[in-house]
């Protein structure tokens, strides 16, 4: 026996608040974009940063976009599925 389906309003909701979540992580990842971006200038121009510490939070900057990443994937997953499931609906 299978369960009755959930109701559109409910999946709808949960759908809002995944994309919510992914407009947070594209701002983050337009924030390090533009810290990225002005590490590379500070590199190019030789300022009174120290490389060392630049290519750190180059490397920092990096890393959390790719983390951005991975969970803007798995909430694009999520999203899907929701897809599917309104659309059986």
């Amino acid at each position: 026996m299978s369960a009755a389906p959930r109701p559109v309003a409910e999946i709808f909701a949960q759908r809002l608040s995944l994309v919510a979540e992914v407009t947070a992580l594209n701002a983050r990842q337009l924030r390090l974009r533009q810290i990225l971006g002005g590490i590379e200038v500070e590199l190019m121009l030789g300022g009174d940063a120290p490389e060392d510490g630049l290519r750190q939070r180059d490397g920092d900057a990096r890393a959390a976009m790719a983390e951005c990443d991975r969970l803007k994937a798995a909430l694009e997953a999520r999203i899907a599925a929701l897809d599917r499931e309104l659309a059986a609906s």
